[in-house]
């Protein structure tokens, strides 16, 4: 299992009686998220150091240092096989990272205010953005192109925000969003 904070450290412990196996240290500000890869081969995580950093899932060492994001990263997912890594950034871009290349694969763009939140779809095909912008993107992978974008979020009357802050579920058909007054989006991505 892992944990990761505000004080700049990554915690791995084990899963069966929470004993603490090590700590990964090398972030200089805090960690906003942190993975283990499907094969446990790696660990990922995110600052708002500005970097991801890919650690070796069993000598817990650090393999490498991304950084190509302007600003603080604010989120992080990972697909579902393991081997490609999202984040979104107060630089108002996502970026998806092959992990075991250790570079970066696409930048997306489209907001227009910091991210919130990232989730790839269940299949793998698409990450799902939402920010303060209010809006939520759905991205094509392999093409790197916003495939659609949803307005659920947007404020009702002028000078009111419904931030996206949460990404909660995303399949290859639906997604689940959650906006700053807590009000919940039940949104189908599919054609």
């Amino acid at each position: 299992a892992l944990v990761c904070a505000a004080d700049k450290a990554v915690r791995v412990f084990t899963i069966a009686d929470g004993t603490p196996v090590t700590e990964l240290e090398g972030h200089i500000y805090g960690v906003t998220g942190c993975y283990h890869t499907s094969d446990s081969k790696y660990i990922i995580s995110a600052s708002i150091d500005k970097t991801v950093r890919l650690w070796d899932g069993a000598e817990f060492s650090q393999k490498d240092d991304l950084n190509s994001h302007s600003e603080r990263i604010t989120c992080l997912d990972i697909n579902p096989e393991g081997t490609m890594v999202t984040t979104g950034s107060l630089d108002q871009t996502v970026r998806t990272w092959d992990v075991a290349a250790g570079s970066q694969v696409r930048k997306y763009q489209g907001h227009t205010e910091k991210v919130h939140d990232v989730k790839f779809t269940l299949d793998g095909l698409h990450v799902l953005s939402g920010g303060e912008d209010g809006l939520l993107f759905k991205w094509g992978v392999a093409s790197g192109m916003a495939d659609a974008i949803f307005r659920h979020h947007e404020a009702e009357e002028e000078g009111k925000r419904r931030v996206v802050s949460n990404i909660v579920a995303a399949t290859e058909t639906e997604f689940v969003s959650i906006d700053r007054r807590t009000e919940i989006f039940i949104g189908k991505i599919a054609d």
